[in-house]
Order: structure tokens, then sequence, then C-alpha cells
């Protein structure tokens, strides 16, 4: 899967066209992740999803489509995931999933004032590891559970230029697909149903920086 999200990544910025000027920029910020959580089991046992703070990290061109409209293609190293609770009669313990991904996200911007401009794209992510960790117990992997090698989705948000070279980006992810392909089936999640669905949800807050 690494080898494909490479060569993935390396086509994409192959076409990008040779006419256009090139720029470079490097991002990074955080993340704050979760799931939503689609079928539930049955009325006697809940389950939930808390939020995690997770991080991300890539690079981007700009190619300027007009006056106001810009093509970004992206990629990215993104952390997400989120705190499963499953509840019957009394609450089992939690347990924090991690997803790992690279990221390649293409955005639309459009600039609707000077220096604010909205992005609208989608995103498709390659699974890189998955990590599971319950209580102090050191965490583990749970590639088994959470076998979906994909996810794909799509981005909100706003992008400011605060100086010549520096831009803050906020945006909100919305997955369409979801990260197991079955529930949960460790002890943890010994109340899940097969029909369970989790879908991922991230608010990005990050710093770009130009390199050229």
């Amino acid at each position: 899967m690494k080898i494909k999200a490479c060569s993935f990544v390396l086509l994409l910025f192959a076409a990008l066209p040779t006419q256009a000027q090139f720029n470079l920029w490097v991002k990074g910020g955080i993340n704050w992740n979760t799931v939503s959580i689609q079928n539930q089991p049955p009325s006697t046992a809940t389950i939930s999803a808390d939020r995690i703070l997770g991080y991300h990290f890539g690079f981007y061109s700009k190619i300027k489509l007009t006056d106001k409209l810009s093509l970004i293609p992206e990629v990215q190293f993104i952390q997400r995931g989120y705190i499963h609770g499953t509840s019957y009669i009394f609450p089992l313990p939690e347990a924090t999933i991690t997803l790992n991904y690279i990221d390649v996200p293409v955005v639309l911007s459009y600039n609707v004032y000077k220096s604010i401009a909205i992005d609208v794209g989608p995103s498709v992510g390659f699974k890189t590891s998955t990590r599971i960790q319950t209580g102090t117990a050191s965490s583990a992997d749970a590639s088994e559970t959470y076998s979906a090698p994909i996810d794909y989705g799509a981005n909100f948000g706003i992008r400011m230029d605060i100086l010549e070279r520096f831009s803050v980006i906020t945006r909100y992810y919305l997955g369409f697909k979801s990260v197991t392909s079955s529930s949960p089936s460790s002890p943890s999640y010994s109340l899940s149903t097969e029909d369970t669905s989790f879908y991922n949800r991230n608010l990005h807050v990050g710093l770009a920086y130009r390199l050229k």
C-alpha cells in the first residue's frame, strides 16, 4: 500500500501543467479527530466516540487557474483516530485508536476577499498503520480490525494569507468510507455488531510556508 501511495503522489505531481509557475509550500498543524458511528448495536449496548488530538505535515503546490481560482494538489502525513467507548449496564475500558495515513487532497481554492479563500475538494488517504491502546497497556497493531486500506472523503475550509509567504489553513474533513470493514472484535468491543460503521471526522488547523 505504501508503494501504491508513493506512485500515486508521483503521478499527481508529474501531471501538473508545465506552463504553470511552480511553487512549493510546506505545511503542518494539529487536528481534532473523532468518528461518526452509524448503525449502532441494540439499545442494550452503546458505542461512543470521543475526540483525540493528532497532527499533520506535508507539502503542496498552488496552481493559479484564474485571478480568483487556484488548484492545490497536496501530499501530507496525517494522524486520525478516536477514543472508543462501549457501555453495557456499566462502561467497559476505553481504547484509543490511532489511524495513520498518507493523504492526498486535491483542493479548489477560491478567493472571496483579498487574502481570504474558500477551499473545497476531495481527498484520498492510504493507511500506513493502525494502533490501539487500552489503559496503561502498550499499544498494539489493530490493522485486522480497522482493515480498510483506503479512506476517502471531502474537505471544506478557509485559507488566509497573513504574510507574503505564510498562510493559515482551517479545514474540516468528512470521511465517506468506514475505517473498518467489520466491527471491532477485541474484548473492549465485544458488544459491537457487524453492521456498525465508523467514518473519520477531523478538524484541522495549520500553518503553511512558501519555499519558492
